[in-house]
């Protein structure tokens, strides 16, 4: 199960697309690299939120509900059967609540 609080907090210095490849650090080997396949679940994940436009941005220059909504894609990437989502559309604009409901 994945779990996306109404807040998440993120470290500092992290671009969308980084915050992501944590969401999916379960799946690696301990200190293995990325294999391609890695590589399309993430940005898999970041298109499927609609973010591809934002990944190499960096969370701290986003709005807040750029940032909200980057964090989905983290969830997404850990590939769970269940995701858990408290407030998932917490202060996104009204277009964005529609398309994240639908994930």
């Amino acid at each position: 199960m994945a779990l996306l609080p109404q807040n998440p907090v993120s470290p500092d210095g992290l671009a969308v697309r980084q915050l992501c490849r944590l969401g999916h650090h379960a799946h690696r080997h301990l200190l293995s690299r990325l294999s391609g396949r890695d590589e399309e679940i993430i940005e898999h994940a970041l298109s499927v939120a609609g973010l591809p436009h934002l990944a190499d941005q960096d969370l701290s220059r986003l709005s807040g509900g750029q940032r909200q909504r980057a964090s989905i894609p983290m969830a997404l990437a850990q590939e769970t059967p269940l995701l858990r989502l408290d407030e998932p559309t917490t202060y996104l604009a009204i277009v964005h609540q529609g398309k994240c409901l639908r994930f």
